[in-house]
């Protein structure tokens, strides 16, 4: 059973994410999740998966998230650093960075010092950091997988020998700082490959970056 943490577990490809832990029982553990500021549907996350902690970046909403997770064992964090504290967790395996913007970067580099595995949806953290990350992915000898969610109303998730259909998700895995490298249409792009959280294109390849 893989640990899981999800960074943006409110936005759409956060609670896609969780709909594929729920169709694959017994092989992800959700272990902690953070949010901006949707402290009612975090807390109803938290709850639902028996994570061990949360974290909300806007401290108005934690007062909030706090009463609402009252009478339970789950650790409320809040602010940056709450979410680099859940991006860089020592008890988790893969962190899933579903976060919108630049804010997005530092917990990358985070999980990625802590040694897990990350699966990105975060273009921002490439822009800005891609080779401070390709070498810290080098140097730790873990994988990056860059996602993306489809505006199709499903998609076809690829694990191991059986196909879950899940909305919006593709398998499909490239990655590496985008704009460099072979274009999409590129006739070398590979092909879909079996992963353990589903995977999409965003450009070219680097060759330290690998599907899970």
């Amino acid at each position: 059973m893989r640990r899981l943490s999800i960074l943006g577990s409110t936005g759409s490809i956060g609670t896609q994410a969780l709909e594929v832990v729920t169709s694959l029982p017994g092989e992800f553990k959700v272990v902690a999740l953070t949010a901006r500021k949707s402290a009612a549907l975090l807390a109803e996350q938290a709850q639902r998966f028996q994570a061990k902690a949360v974290a909300i970046a806007d401290r108005s909403a934690a007062e909030e998230l706090q009463e609402r997770l009252t009478g339970t064992s789950i650790e409320v964090l809040t602010g940056l650093e709450g979410v680099l504290a859940v991006a860089g967790r020592d008890d988790v395996d893969l962190c899933l960075n579903a976060l919108v913007g630049g804010v997005g970067m530092a917990p990358t580099i985070a999980a990625l010092k802590a040694g897990m595995d990350v699966a990105l949806s975060n273009k921002e953290s490439l822009v800005m950091a891609g080779e401070h990350i390709t070498e810290l992915v080098r140097r730790k000898g873990v994988h990056l997988t860059r996602l993306t969610a489809s505006t199709a109303p499903s998609g076809s998730v690829w694990r191991g020998s059986r196909t879950i259909r899940s909305g919006g998700w593709y398998s499909q895995a490239q990655a590496g700082p985008s704009g460099r490298g072979r274009g999409r249409s590129s006739p070398r792009r590979p092909r879909p490959r079996p992963c353990d959280i589903p995977t999409g294109t965003w450009g070219p390849r680097s060759p330290s970056i690998r599907p899970l």
